[in-house]
Parts: structure tokens; sequence; C-alpha cells
């Protein structure tokens, strides 16, 4: 019986078309180095790094091997980031077999045909005071997150498929209003939103937010007892106005100072570049729907959010 059982649920995993894959909150990378001391000799390396280098979402660089001339090929890579780096191998797979070749494709791409549908969402719960290790997210593979989205769903068209980049037609907080028609991508792994330094200002005049002197933090910060009462955020996106509140956007990291960081960082590519990196703090507010069948990003609000346990 039990090996009927096994064989059972062996394969219900073989022919799922929906797979769902819970994400486990741990605490902020900051609120961890303010604890133990050590954020300070941390932004020392990243100002030094930054000085550096222009570039504020990443950087990488990759050396050519030649072979006789006649052609060239890179084997390594190494890339920064803004909270570190990475080193190693850069390879593609090639399956042969009786003389013939075949090109491995990604992981994603390979995955689309055992799925209901060529997509994946991604949700994060909003959680002000948590265990570690609790779940607080979800990526479900294949089909909408109908328990924690909302099933109305605006999807945008991508304007490069190199990020998952589309136009935004406004920005806006409180009396502040930038109406240009800019490009933004969807990070799930940038925790904050990027912006403009002057979309920044604007976020800062409204908001009343203070910098720490000596870049002791390195971030903009507001009384945590202005949570809630802050402006909401607004961006319109395909004619659709998206707006979040300040509970979304002020994060208590435990300074222990009365104070919060407000979720926002300056990025200035010089118009080469996108001008908003819509990350975390844009994510646990509206569950993003990654299509990659339709090469189109969509929105839904997260119909589960801000837990207070």
């Amino acid at each position: 019986m039990r090996t009927v059982l096994v064989l059972l649920a062996l394969v219900a995993v073989l022919t799922a078309k929906v797979i769902r894959m819970e994400t486990k909150k741990t605490e902020s990378l900051r609120a961890k180095m303010i604890k133990k001391g050590t954020y300070h000799d941390f932004l020392q390396k990243m100002n030094l790094a930054r000085a550096n280098s222009p570039m504020v979402l990443a950087t990488g660089s990759q050396s050519f091997i030649d072979y006789y001339d006649d052609f060239y090929e890179t084997k390594k890579f190494s890339i920064e980031y803004g909270s570190g780096s990475c080193k190693g191998h850069l390879a593609t797979d090639v399956l042969g077999f009786g003389g013939l070749t075949v090109q491995v494709v990604p992981p994603m791409q390979n995955v689309l045909s055992q799925l209901d549908q060529p997509l994946f969402t991604v949700w994060f719960d909003r959680k002000l005071n948590i265990p570690m290790g609790d779940t607080a997210g979800l990526v479900t593979y294949g089909a909408l997150d109908s328990v924690n989205c909302d099933s109305t769903v605006n999807y945008v068209p991508l304007s490069s498929e190199t990020y998952w980049q589309f136009s935004i037609q406004a920005f806006s907080i409180g009396s502040i209003t930038d109406s240009r028609t800019q490009q933004a991508i969807s990070d799930t792994g940038t925790s904050w939103i990027g912006m403009s330094t002057s979309d920044l200002s604007g976020v800062i005049s409204q908001t009343g937010a203070g910098y720490y002197i000596g870049a002791d933090y390195d971030f903009y910060y507001v009384p945590c007892s202005k949570m809630y009462s802050l402006p909401d955020l607004l961006f319109m996106i395909n004619n659709f106005n998206y707006n979040f509140s300040s509970v979304e956007y002020v994060l208590d990291l435990g300074l222990n100072d009365g104070n919060c960081a407000i979720t926002f960082f300056a990025m200035d590519f010089g118009g080469f570049g996108p001008s908003y990196v819509l990350g975390d703090t844009w994510i646990r507010q509206y569950c993003n729907i990654y299509h990659i069948g339709n090469k189109a990003i969509g929105f839904a609000k997260a119909s589960r959010f801000i837990c207070l346990d």
C-alpha cells in the first residue's frame, strides 16, 4: 500500500500543471548589520565601490579568450552589486547524440510546455513583526495566485526583453508629480524602489524625510509614528493608477531611535537605463505576474497584506 501511495504521489508531481513554491522571510540584511554594529564598515566598502563605478544597480566584466585569432570566447565572469559581488564561469549546455547537437534552453523556457499557462506569479506578504523563517510569500508557476492576488490583472507590454521592463506614464506623491513617460523594471532582487535624484527629492519634500549625517546608515528616515500618515505614492502605468500607502514604504529596521527608513534610493543612469527599479516595496502591494508567452508583465492588487503578527 505504501508503495502504491508513493507512486501515486510521484505521478501527481509529474503531471502537475501549476506549481507553488513558498518563500521564507528573514530579517533584512540592513537590520542584521545595524544590530551587529557592522553596517558602518559595510557602507564604507560600498561607497568605495560606488566611487570606482557609476553604476548603481550592477556592474559586470567578462574577459575574452583568444583561440588563434580565429574565435573568441568568454569563460569567466565577475559582477559587482550594490550589496555584494559574485564570480564564476559562464557556460552553455549543448546536448549531443548520433552526430546531432541540441542547444539547451534556460530552465523557465524549457518548463513552459509543462505549465497550464506560460507565466509565473510573485506575491510577497507584509508583516510588521515576524518570527524568522516564517512563510512570507509565494511563487506560483503556471497560474495566477488566486488566493493572495486579486483576480483583476492589468497587463503591460514589455518595452524591452532584456529586463522585465515597461513604460511608466507618471509618478506622484502629495503635490509632486512627474508626468514624463519613463522606463521601469520589476526586480524581485531589489528590496526598495530606485528612482532619479529629482523624484527622490520630491519624496523627501513631501514626507519631510531626514538623512543620517555622517552616512552612518546611508538612507532617508522619518519618525516611525508617521508610518500610517504620510502621502500615498502613485504610479500611472498603461493608463491605470497604482496607489500604495506609507505603511508600505516606511520600514522599521530596529534603529531604536524612534526613526524608520523610507524605502527609496537614488539611481541615475544618465538616460542609458531605466528611471525606476520597482523592488519588493512595490511587489508587496501589487502581485507581479510575469507572462513569458505574451511578453508582458501584469499587476494585481495583493489581497492579503499588513499582518501585525
